[in-house]
């Protein structure tokens, strides 16, 4: 779910800001391109992929996005910075441990004799 979040406001920054991309990209010499900043956005999402895989393999995700970022998309006048943190649930009950001592009492259909 992070991951789907963090390319979506790499896409509204890049929307919003893409002045700044512009001014920043590297294929300023070649223009045949169109990058348009496009180029920033990629190496952008690349490390924001880099820093999940990282995280995953922790067993934990961390989302850090900047208020600044967030405010411009919506208006209101920033703050410093917005960390989520996601970490998975790991539940150690299970079947056996709920039959444990029990089996006894499982129920046996009456027998004709």
């Amino acid at each position: 779910m992070v991951q789907v979040f963090a390319g979506f406001i790499l896409k509204a920054d890049y929307a919003i800001n893409r002045a700044v991309y512009i001014k920043s990209c590297v294929n300023k010499n070649r223009p045949v391109l169109k990058c348009n900043g496009k180029c920033q956005l990629s190496k952008k999402i690349l490390a924001a992929e880099k820093e999940q895989q990282k995280a995953a393999q922790k067993g934990s995700y961390q989302f850090n996005i900047s208020i600044e970022t967030l405010c411009n998309t919506i208006f209101i006048p920033s703050i410093n910075t917005l960390e989520i943190s996601i970490n998975p649930i790991k539940f150690q009950y299970g079947i056996k441990d709920e039959l444990a001592g029990h089996y006894s009492t499982i129920f046996h259909p009456p027998q004709l004799t």
